[in-house]
């Protein structure tokens, strides 16, 4: 290219304004050999089954964007979602009852027998009817959130082990706390009823699409979830499983770039 698009200050390297003017037709020529490679390998051939496991509060609401575009973009392909506990979807993938998974966590964690691809950190968020009262002012204190009830698929979800655990540590005395396995039992008991889910960033704008719920505003220091792909082995997957873990890290950095208010980057060595 004749331009430096990196510079080296001291140990580390940075983007140059080249570097970062370059970087999106870099993204368009990556894509567009992907796009490529998938419409010569599968030509003239059926579809493609790939199994994807995770927990249907993030696969199925908070990612349903990523999906829908790499099946625009991979015709060919049947995408199967398993949904399950997110605690669940390592061992669904070892298990091979999953080819790839949607895992998040807080804070580092190595997975045995499994390899990984970082993809961005997101906040946790608490969610409500539009009738509540505390979707309706704030920012709120925890302690305000005093006799709040809380409805919920899984009790293993990073996101509701933290916030309660908060919660606990504040000394803030809740209303009743369910877990009911499915979205659909969670809608329908915040439906009737003045109670909480609590969810990661990426999943409130389908929420508040297809349920109305709104966010309850908190004036607390963010929680931070790390969502990152797994699988058994890269090399071991099939071109189109290949080409959905390169999606998924093209996905995350777009996100981040798009809105880095909600999606920072996910510091950890992908495996």
């Amino acid at each position: 290219l004749g331009v430096a698009l990196f510079s080296k200050e001291g140990r580390y390297l940075e983007i140059t304004p080249q570097g970062a003017a370059f970087r999106p037709h870099a993204q368009k020529l990556l894509e567009d050999y992907d796009s490529a490679m998938q419409s010569v390998l599968y030509a003239g051939q059926g579809a493609d089954t790939l199994v994807v496991g995770g927990c249907e509060m993030t696969v199925s609401s908070g990612l349903v964007q990523l999906f829908s575009s790499f099946a625009t973009r991979n015709a060919q392909v049947r995408l199967r979602i398993r949904n399950a506990a997110n605690a669940s979807v390592p061992d669904m993938v070892r298990g091979r009852d999953a080819d790839v998974g949607i895992y998040y966590n807080i804070g580092a964690q190595r997975l045995s027998g499994l390899q990984y691809q970082p993809l961005f950190q997101e906040p946790i968020r608490l969610m409500a009817t539009a009738d509540n009262p505390l979707t309706q002012g704030g920012p709120w204190r925890y302690e305000d959130l005093a006799g709040l009830g809380f409805v919920l698929p899984h009790d293993d979800c990073p996101a509701v082990i933290s916030i309660l655990r908060c919660l606990k540590e504040r000394e803030v005395c809740l209303g009743p706390v369910q877990y009911l396995g499915a979205v659909s039992l969670v809608m329908e008991k915040i439906r009737k009823g003045h109670r909480a889910v609590a969810l990661q960033h990426s999943a409130t704008g389908w929420f508040a699409a297809q349920y109305g719920l709104r966010v309850i505003p908190l004036a607390e220091e963010d929680i931070w979830m790390q969502a990152q792909v797994v699988y058994r082995s890269y090399d071991a997957l099939s071109p189109i499983g290949q080409s959905l873990v390169r999606y998924c890290r093209q996905y995350a950095h777009q996100q981040i770039q798009r809105d880095p208010a909600h999606f920072l980057p996910y510091f950890c060595d992908a495996l």
